[in-house]
């Protein structure tokens, strides 16, 4: 928010619907000057806070939204939205440390037949090892749920600031190989600024 200029300008208007309870509070928290110059009482636009509940469907203007909790240290949400037949699923900042059945049904069961599924792939695989309870995930364990959960397309975001072009493509081709492997016929896609995908 700090450097989203529509949010500076008069007139300009913007609800936020969220499961969270103090997401205002968040926003101003991250704007106070211990952290930043510019407080979030200097965005000059309309910021209307709509607490939406979690786990339950809401209806936000034409667009049915659905806000999973994820596995991650303080407080994160997946969400599925659905309009007109089509569904996606953004799955930010979520660690999965067991991929068996057991512990992994609500999220298939989140995931299932999504047209697109965005997914948190900002570790490799030994990486994902190293750093237990940091709350990401792989392109691996997105292949597998997109297998899991026949979704149509999988996005792979999140990227390890770290990581360079050659770590993120490799990620890319371990999952393309992946599910190639499993014979499931799914376009993976590495996210980028400025790409648009349509439903």
């Amino acid at each position: 928010m700090p450097f989203f200029t529509p949010g500076f300008i008069p007139g300009n208007r913007f609800t936020f619907h969220s499961p969270h309870v103090d997401l205002k509070a968040a926003f101003e928290g991250q704007q106070v000057e211990t952290y930043f110059p510019v407080p979030f009482s200097a965005l000059r636009a309309t910021m209307d806070f709509q607490q939406i509940p979690a786990e339950k469907w809401s209806q936000v203007g034409e667009f049915r939204v659905y806000p999973l909790k994820m596995s991650h240290p303080g407080e994160s949400y997946g969400y599925r939205i659905e309009h007109n037949s089509k569904s996606l699923v953004y799955a930010t900042d979520s660690e999965y440390k067991n991929m068996e059945s057991s512990s992994t049904q609500v999220y298939v069961d989140f995931f299932k037949d999504t047209d697109l599924l965005v997914f948190d792939a900002q570790y490799t695989l030994s990486d994902v090892l190293d750093k237990v309870d940091w709350g990401h995930s792989t392109p691996m364990m997105g292949a597998e749920f997109a297998y899991r959960a026949n979704a149509k397309k999988l996005v792979l975001f999140h990227h390890d600031p770290l990581a360079d072009d050659q770590a993120i493509y490799a990620g890319l081709k371990q999952a393309e190989t992946y599910l190639t492997r499993r014979g499931y016929d799914c376009p993976v896609v590495v996210a980028n600024e400025g790409l648009e995908i349509e439903l």
